[in-house]
């Protein structure tokens, strides 16, 4: 080292210095490139154009960093300098692997490969690993666990802690995006063991990440909690600005998982911010899809799909075939809860399609098959190893003579016991293989099956339901004519003979003719619930107003007899059927009357627009509803109170429930015993 200290110009010792001490600048290393240049001094030329390209990397300047990188390359190739071609080379990989351009990165790294292998370059391992990194980000994990075992060899040998940790972490990845989250944390942990004896910090936090982020996959959030929160700690204490956004995410995902969705909405957002400040799009397409998920549960059906297709698009565009696969199928769950059962099955289909194409027999078959040839190759380097320690004992023996010929053969004895043990081990190894793969297929015959099921039973669901509301419609209707007759007839009993009965009988007549009322009124609301017709082509902009006085119309006798009062604040036009605003609107109020005692029953009707909906209100002065209650008050045939007390069938609110629901609403009530109750509902304001 120090000859060659000696030669270099006191301009470059300097510079040296100033890097190591972090306080170069882009316009030292221009005024060194030109100093270089003009003394043709071109391996230390390239060396500065390696060295301002990562400037610009860590700057997160990339197409600036491609382009010295590229300068480096070039030159490097032109002046045979095959080790500093195979470091350009990777540096420019790395570039476009942060610009996303994934093709470029493959073409260049390739071709470094050959010139390495053609020239015996240096460091073909890191080149290795950086193509399978490039071939798993757009889902090629057959070729991506090829070259990380590739790279993974070369490490081994080298003993290179750090790229020995750093294939492991990858090649856990590669079975995280195959949903195979068991085999991804035995290589997770393992990497993060080697770290942690190395002290590598960096790659501590990568391994805190994928740990957290894959145990809440399998739903051991305690876990997952513990090494994301260790992760976010360590990227904060270390700065990593990009890191620390897969940190906040997967934080974000705990608390999802523990229904916190607003708080887990939040951590989202602030992850999608650094994400794109860093341009990582990687990220950014994973981060758009989480938020969607988050914002359809709850409910927020329009900011869903806009995030969800911003998530699509991206992955599309750059080729992100692992992150395609895990929108697809939260993109099958969002059609599931909005009811949209065709576009379900597309995505289903699109998510079934890609799962295989990524996780086919045919790919896992020749993953195994990689490793075994791993496997099979290191221990013929061991075997080779041994065999030559054999040839040098045997040298030796044959210069001591043959008083040691004894020792010699029992050696010969004990390494040909060894290589049938070894030999059977690698059968029974083998056999495991085997017995794997038949395992993985029988799991994908019966998926198949699985999904032809449920595929059928939705079908025979949706069937079922359809002959049910064509049951009740009947039910309801030939029932109301032989009831109407019965109520007829004794009514005419009543009138004709009340003077002619005894008091029994009339009490007797009395219980018919409520009792025929009342299932009159039951029958009707049946009817009206099965009769409930949600035809798109009815959906039109509406004035509420309109639909609330035809309401109050239809109630004018009963409002009259309990002298109630109607208060109707300022209310806006929504898209919906005119019929099922007046229902609406009638069962609530007629609901409010119903349940009060008041000398003047009051009823409150008003509306707030709030985060993209319409807030509506019916509040009354009537007899409230305990809070133990307030959730089943909207099924059917509930009844918080005897019929003798309150009429009623128990089906109006259930009726407003199902109204309010297909336009994408929701309705509650917020009420306390004896002070009233307020009814809410939402409806999305148009568009």
């Amino acid at each position: 080292m120090q000859p060659i200290l000696k030669k270099l110009p006191v301009v470059f010792f300097f510079f040296l210095t100033a890097f190591s001490s972090g306080a170069t600048t882009l316009d030292s290393l221009q005024q060194l490139l030109q100093h270089h240049r003009q003394l043709s001094n071109h391996n230390r030329e390239i060396r500065v154009l390696i060295q301002i390209g990562k400037v610009y990397l860590e700057q997160d300047d990339h197409q600036s960093a491609l382009s010295f990188f590229d300068q480096a390359c070039k030159k490097a190739m032109k002046e045979e300098a095959w080790n500093l071609y195979q470091k350009a080379s990777g540096e420019k990989a790395q570039a476009y692997l942060a610009l996303n351009q994934f093709p470029d990165a493959i073409k260049t790294l390739s071709q470094a490969i050959d010139f390495l292998k053609t020239n015996k370059g240096e460091n073909l391992g890191e080149t290795y690993s950086k193509l399978a990194e490039a071939y798993r980000r757009i889902g090629n994990n057959e070729l991506a666990y090829e070259y990380h075992l590739s790279g993974l060899h070369i490490y081994t040998e080298n003993k290179d802690t750090v790229n020995i940790a750093r294939s492991l972490y990858n090649i856990g990845s590669i079975f995280f995006y195959q949903d195979n989250y068991e085999t991804a944390l035995e290589y997770y942990q393992k990497t993060l063991d080697i770290c942690t004896a190395a002290k590598l910090e960096r790659h501590i936090f990568s391994c805190l990440s994928a740990l957290g982020s894959t145990y809440n996959r399998i739903r051991q959030t305690e876990k997952s909690l513990e090494y994301n929160r260790r992760a976010y700690e360590l990227g904060k204490r270390l700065k990593l600005k990009a890191g620390l956004a897969y940190a906040i995410m997967n934080l974000g995902a705990n608390y999802a998982a523990i229904d916190q969705t607003d708080k887990a909405l939040e951590l989202y957002r602030e992850a999608l911010d650094i994400n794109r400040q860093t341009n990582d799009a990687w990220g950014e397409c994973g981060t758009l899809r989480i938020i969607g998920e988050a914002l359809m549960k709850k409910r927020e059906y329009d900011k869903s799909i806009e995030h969800l297709t911003a998530a699509k698009e991206l992955a599309e565009k750059k080729g992100f075939r692992p992150r395609l696969l895990e929108i697809n199928r939260t993109l099958a769950s969002y059609y599931e809860m909005t009811a949209n059962y065709k576009l379900m099955a597309k995505y289903l289909e699109k998510y079934a399609i890609l799962k295989d194409t990524l996780a086919n027999e045919a790919t896992l078959q020749k993953m195994s098959e990689s490793k075994t040839r791993y496997e099979i190759l290191q221990k013929e380097k061991e075997l080779a190893l041994k065999d030559a320690e054999f040839i040098t004992q045997q040298r030796t023996f044959l210069l001591v003579g043959m008083g040691i010929l004894s020792i010699f053969i029992w050696l010969l004895y004990r390494q040909n016991r060894l290589r049938k043990k070894t030999n059977l081990l690698l059968a029974e190894k083998n056999k495991e293989i085997e017995k794997q793969n038949e395992e993985l297929a029988s799991a994908y015959t019966l998926q198949k099956e699985t999904n032809k099921k449920i595929k059928e039973q939705n079908r025979q669901l949706e069937q079922s339901n359809i002959e049910l509301k064509r049951f009740a419609f009947i039910t309801s209707h030939d029932l109301k004519e032989p009831l109407r007759s019965i109520g007829s007839y004794a009514n005419l009993l009543q009138r004709r003979y009340k003077d002619q009965l005894d008091n029994d009988a009339n009490e007797f007549l009395e219980y018919i003719t409520s009792s025929t009322k009342r299932l009159y009124s039951l029958l009707n609301d049946v009817l009206n619930y099965s009769k409930l017709d949600f035809n798109k082509n009815e959906k039109k902009l509406t004035d509420v107003r309109e639909a609330l006085e035809i309401a109050n119309e239809n109630l004018r006798n009963k409002i009259k007899t309990k002298n109630a009062i109607i208060s109707i604040g300022q209310l806006p036009k929504i898209t919906a059927d005119k019929l099922h605003l007046v229902q609406l609107f009638q069962n609530l109020i007629d609901n409010s009357l119903k349940y009060s005692e008041k000398e003047k029953p009051e009823v409150k009707i008003e509306s707030k627009e709030k985060d993209g909906y319409y807030e509506f209100s019916v509040k009354d002065n009537g007899i409230g509803i305990d809070p133990d209650y307030q959730q089943k008050i909207f099924e059917m045939f509930k009844r918080l109170h005897t019929r003798d007390k309150y009429e009623g069938s128990g089906i109006g609110l259930a009726i407003c429930k199902k109204i309010v629901q297909e336009y994408g609403g929701d309705i509650w009530v917020e009420s306390s015993a004896g002070r009233g109750s307020t009814f809410y509902f939402t409806f999305p304001v148009p568009k």
